[in-house]
């Protein structure tokens, strides 16, 4: 479109294909959608809150922490990357604990 708004009107190309006006104009201002962020970048964060907390959050732990830092992505691109990675929430197993200690006392 930006190669032919010379020789043509903006608001017919933008009916004929299909966008918005407001759409093409926000992507002269900005081409790379601000909400994409590089798949390098996002992993080097990932990794940075995986360790921080002591490698116990798991993706929806860290989607929530990347939210928190006003960074926008899919959970499920979370979960991908940390399975990539070979990154493994841990849980803690209550009740076997306390049956253990229960054992224990009598």
């Amino acid at each position: 479109m930006r190669d032919h708004s010379g020789k043509f009107p903006v608001k017919k190309m933008a009916e004929v294909l299909g966008v918005s006006r407001s759409r093409y104009y926000s992507y002269l201002k900005n081409p790379m959608n601000r909400y994409k962020m590089d798949y390098e970048d996002l992993n080097v964060i990932i990794q940075e809150i995986y360790e921080a907390n002591r490698r116990l959050y798991g993706s929806p732990r860290i989607f929530r922490e990347l939210r928190k830092r006003n960074i926008r992505c899919s959970r499920r691109r979370v979960a991908r990357i940390m399975r990539e990675n070979g990154f493994k929430g841990s849980y803690c197993q209550k009740f076997f604990i306390a049956f253990l200690i229960c054992c224990y006392y009598y």
